[in-house]
């Protein structure tokens, strides 16, 4: 798939499911650009089909370490329950 494709097929889709990561493409765009330029990737190649750009964030700790009371504080909304006993 080419890249001008590929940007379409994206945006088309996170234009329903999650607007917020549209400014993402634009990033991808320039760094495409440059990778074109210095030949690190072929002109119908695009970094969005070699890296995978959803965010992923891993939440480690022990028990009652606070991990679901820094979600919700980050986020700034009750995503997730906390307690200071286990939560389903």
């Amino acid at each position: 798939m080419m890249p001008l494709e590929r940007y379409k097929k994206l945006k088309e889709y996170l234009s329903e499911e999650n607007p917020i990561l549209l400014d993402v493409i634009s990033q991808y765009e320039a760094l495409d650009k440059i990778g074109h330029k210095i030949g690190f990737i072929s002109p119908s190649e695009t970094y969005t089909s070699h890296i995978s750009w959803w965010p992923m964030i891993s939440m480690l700790g022990t028990f009652s370490a606070g991990k679901s009371t820094f979600i919700n504080h980050y986020i700034g909304k009750n995503i997730q329950e906390s307690g200071n006993q286990a939560c389903r």
